[in-house]
Formats: structure tokens, C-alpha cells, sequence
């Protein structure tokens, strides 16, 4: 059995290295009976002084999992808390900046969509996304 500090390496890990996949999904997934459960595809991790040389891997991950999703039509759930940028401000809007300039990029180029998760309730509730 793996420790939680084995679980949290990996989760680390994960979030600079794909190794537990895109964690897009389709629409459809988030309906479950008559209950809408939008799963979450990435934690923005806040800036890392200490891990800096990472931070590219890190934006290279996500902008892979977003392509992904739009390209197939998918849902990509990027949270954060914004307290967490708190600290490093400066790299953290940056990142974030980077970020909505690729997610334009996707707009531009596949039609990607960004809602918030109330509006993809709504939009699931009435069917206005393919299910």
C-alpha cells in the first residue's frame, strides 16, 4: 500500500509530467442520472521559486491537456484559489496571462469555449452540449 506522502509525490510529479493522463472529459460524463458533477482536470499550481526551472513543464502540460480537450470537443476544468497567488504575484499573473493568450489561441482555432461551472450546469440542464 503506498503512504500519502508516496500519493502526494506522484500527484506533484503529475503536475509537470503527464503520468495519469489529460483528465479532459466529454459533456456527457458530467451527467450522472439527474445530478451534474463536473469533475477537475488541472490545479493551477502557484509560481515555485524553489522548483522555477519546472514552471515551463508545467504550462507545457496544461496547454497540452487544453489542446486535447479542444480538439475533441472536451471539457478542461483548470482551478486555483486565488489566494494562492498571494506570493510571487508577478510570475503567478504571468503564468496565468500565458495561459488565456494559448486559451484565445483555441478559440481562435477550434471554436474552444471557456465557461464558468455554473454555465456548463445551465448549458448540461438544457442540453445545449452534446450529450
Amino acid at each position: 500500500m503506498q503512504s500519502l506522502s508516496d500519493y502526494r509525490a506522484l500527484r506533484l510529479m503529475d503536475a509537470y509530467v503527464n503520468i495519469s493522463g489529460q483528465h479532459t472529459f466529454a459533456p456527457d460524463n458530467c451527467v450522472e442520472q439527474d445530478m451534474i458533477n463536473i469533475p477537475s482536470s488541472r490545479f493551477l499550481r502557484p509560481y515555485a521559486k524553489q522548483a522555477s526551472f519546472l514552471e515551463p513543464l508545467k504550462l507545457y502540460r496544461i496547454k497540452k491537456a487544453m489542446r486535447h480537450a479542444s480538439q475533441r470537443g472536451e471539457v478542461f476544468h483548470l482551478w486555483f484559489h486565488p489566494h494562492n497567488f498571494g506570493t510571487n504575484i508577478k510570475e503567478n499573473i504571468a503564468m496565468l496571462q500565458e495561459i488565456c493568450q494559448y486559451y484565445e489561441d483555441l478559440q481562435n482555432e477550434f471554436g474552444f469555449e471557456s465557461v464558468t461551472m455554473q454555465e456548463l450546469a445551465q448549458k448540461l440542464a438544457r442540453k445545449e452540449v452534446p450529450l
